[in-house]
């Protein structure tokens, strides 16, 4: 009885279907091996010192944790938008710049933050986190990133020329909805990240809870 069970069990085993191989998508990037040796590649630091334009005084502006990245790459370098939170838990957006993609070098100061701008009633003093970045055809780099006012989070954008300085929120309508749009082929869902963004900014009444973004 033995060997029937046995030669059963071989069989089974024997005639177990392949598993199904899953076919790669064109957007999904693979081949990703942890760089340990190197890690973490950017640390908290309480030597970066910055001057708060709202408290009117120096603070550590990256003591407490550095986190959530986004990188693009600019003149054969990599440049990686970063949050940072000082010991207040207020955050800032810091720049890296690596030549390797692997050894970054930080900016001394941060490079968006809360200021005495018509952003601040949404950015103080929770501020501004998870930068996320695209080049445009001009050139021209689009930036969605999240206010935190302590309460609430909100959706915000801002351009900029060279990733240092940063204008708020001071686009056209036709540099807004470019700049969505490349965010939304690069998620591969650009019909959504089109239509949503287009109705927003020609007529905001169609999503009247994005009207304060």
């Amino acid at each position: 009885m033995k060997y029937i069970l046995l030669f059963a069990a071989v069989y089974l085993t024997a005639c177990k279907p392949a598993p199904k191989q899953i076919e790669k998508a064109d957007w999904q990037l693979t081949g990703f091996v942890k760089a340990d040796s190197i890690n973490p590649i950017l640390s908290p630091s309480v030597s970066e010192n910055f001057t708060c334009p709202i408290q009117q005084k120096t603070v550590a502006w990256s003591e407490k944790n550095v986190l959530n990245p986004a990188a693009v790459v600019k003149d054969g370098k990599v440049y990686l938008l970063y949050r940072s939170q000082d010991s207040a838990m207020t955050s800032r957006l810091g720049l890296a710049v690596s030549t390797d993609g692997l050894h970054f070098t930080k900016m001394a100061a941060p490079v968006l933050y809360p200021d005495n701008d018509s952003m601040k009633k949404y950015e103080w003093k929770g501020g501004v986190e998870d930068p996320r970045i695209v080049e445009t055809d001009d050139g021209r780099y689009i930036l969605t990133y999240t206010s935190y006012d302590g309460k609430t989070a909100r959706l915000c954008i801002a351009s900029s020329t060279d990733l240092l300085h940063w204008k708020k929120g001071e686009l056209e309508r036709r540099t807004m909805v470019e700049g969505l749009r490349l965010f939304g082929e690069t998620l591969a869902a650009k019909d959504l990240g089109r239509l949503r963004f287009e109705d927003w900014v020609v007529n905001n009444e169609a999503y009247p809870e994005n009207q304060e973004i």
